[in-house]
């Protein structure tokens, strides 16, 4: 009767052990199969870590399935075993995470207009259900029915001080009016800013018209556009882009070439074919627009784009543990930070601070060009170092929202390989376009003058000749 029982027990033990032993296996392979999947380590690495999966499965199962082996040894192997499920199942868990990240920050075809309802600062009006079968400006037709639904009458107006003015005349009791287009026309005339409040914001989503020139980005050189849109919160929202970066990339040479075009310079919006405004301008189109003007400006061809607005900067540094920059002047920001000539250490605040700030300077948005290169050098050497790379996947679970790209998942990981196999630091050298300081009508804001910069034809053909040198012949 005992011996029964006791072959009774050991039979169930066997079972318990076959089904860990099976769920280790299972775990390990998914394991396997995510690593070869990801790619990302160098093959001789990927070589080591598979045999050593194996090897851990092999002996975790001949201990806890061999009868010979003793009891005791047999329950610490199966103790071993749950342990290795759990460790291995934390890392498949987190290497999906990442690959799920990916897809999410990869562009969605997607991006968001924002309107906002205007009504006089001292109105009783609080929200847009009092707006109901009242008299509303509209600016250039923008047909927003389907998505204020409040049933109301328009008056289109072409012109935005119009608008305004139909507002503070009492012509109509509320106005319309695209975010950015609110942005510019307050600072034209910050009366426009104090004599109003928003009482509803519509969001407009639209398919994003970006077309991808997809290149074996370890293999050939390419363009990634760098945007920095003005607004803080969702990175699909449509904005000026008061960051354009053009990061030209020599894999084979391992060199990079930051231009940067300030945001006030004056060229031809690639979709309003005869019209002139400032670059920053055209990221009030959307991406596509800034990408396309700037394709027609440099005469070449971006192949992704990066976009990360206010919130990006701050959240990003601060993932990365803060950077170090080495700034060319002393000097402190209009939100009151202090930065000195040479060597600083920056968290997110501080750096958004320095990448923004241009009334410190006499030559204003050309320091803070050269500024946002600075900063950008500072991410990238710290985002390619290899204690960052190997721990990029959790790195990137917490940037889901923080950054918008149109870089295919495949290549992303392809390069970190690359840098992983040769852990070698890239010559990261920075052109700055300039131009002359004018006065001058813009396409989206045609009412009154605006400051331009007039491009310097000798600085915009040298700035292509740096970009052919990067590039070489295999661009295109």
């Amino acid at each position: 009767m005992t011996k029964g029982k006791s072959t009774s027990k050991k039979k169930k033990k066997n079972s318990k052990a076959k089904v860990i032993n099976r769920i280790m296996l299972l775990v390990l392979l998914i394991f396997i199969a995510l690593l070869c999947y990801i790619n990302i380590l160098p093959t001789y690495i990927n070589v080591i870590i598979i045999i050593f999966v194996v090897l851990i499965s092999l002996v975790l199962t001949f201990l806890t399935m061999n009868k010979r082996v003793k009891d005791n040894i047999r329950l610490k192997s199966l103790i071993a075993t749950v342990f290795v499920i759990l460790i291995f199942l934390f890392i498949n868990i987190n290497i999906i995470k990442t690959l799920n990240f990916w897809s999410k920050i990869s562009t969605t075809n997607e991006e968001t207009t924002n309107y906002s309802v205007l009504v006089l600062s001292d109105s009783k009006i609080d929200n847009i259900k009092k707006l109901k079968n009242e008299k509303v400006g509209n600016y250039n037709d923008v047909n927003l029915s389907d998505d204020f639904k409040i049933e109301v009458s328009y008056e289109n107006y072409s012109d935005i001080d119009k608008l305004y003015n139909a507002l503070f005349e009492n012509k109509v009791t509320a106005i319309i009016l695209e975010d950015s287009l609110k942005e510019l026309a307050v600072e034209a005339n910050s009366e426009y800013g104090t004599k109003t409040k928003s009482i509803y914001t519509i969001k407009v989503k639209e398919k994003s018209s970006v077309v991808v020139k997809n290149v074996d980005v370890t293999g050939k050189p390419f363009n990634v556009y760098l945007s920095g849109i003005d607004t803080y919160g969702e990175i699909t929202s449509k904005s000026r882009s008061d960051v354009n970066i053009v990061v030209s990339v020599n894999p084979l040479e391992h060199k990079m070439l930051l231009t940067a075009i300030p945001r006030d310079y004056y060229v031809n919006l690639h979709s309003k074919k005869g019209y002139r405004d400032k670059l920053t301008h055209a990221g009030i189109y959307g991406v596509d627009e800034s990408i396309a003007t700037i394709e027609d400006l440099l005469g070449i061809d971006i192949n992704y784009y990066v976009k990360v607005n206010f919130t990006s900067v701050i959240d990003i540094v601060n993932i990365l543990g803060g950077i170090t920059v080495d700034s060319e002047r002393s000097f402190t920001s209009v939100s009151g930070y202090y930065f000195k000539k040479g060597i600083n250490n920056l968290d997110g605040e501080r750096a958004l601070a320095f990448v923004r700030e241009r009334y410190a300077f006499q030559d204003g948005d050309r320091q803070r060009g050269r500024n946002q290169e600075t900063v950008i050098k500072a991410l990238i050497a710290k985002a390619t170092s290899p204690s960052m790379l190997l721990k990029y996947d959790s790195l990137l679970s917490k940037m889901s929202n923080k950054i918008e790209t149109n870089i295919p998942q495949k290549e992303l990981l392809s390069l970190v390989k690359m840098q992983l196999s040769n852990n070698q630091a890239w010559d990261i050298k920075t052109n700055n376009l300039d131009g002359a300081n004018a006065l001058q009508y813009t396409y989206t804001y045609p009412h009154q003058k605006l400051y331009v910069m007039i491009p310097n034809d000798k600085n915009l053909e040298e700035a292509k000749e740096n970009m052919k040198e990067i590039l070489g012949e295999q661009n295109g």
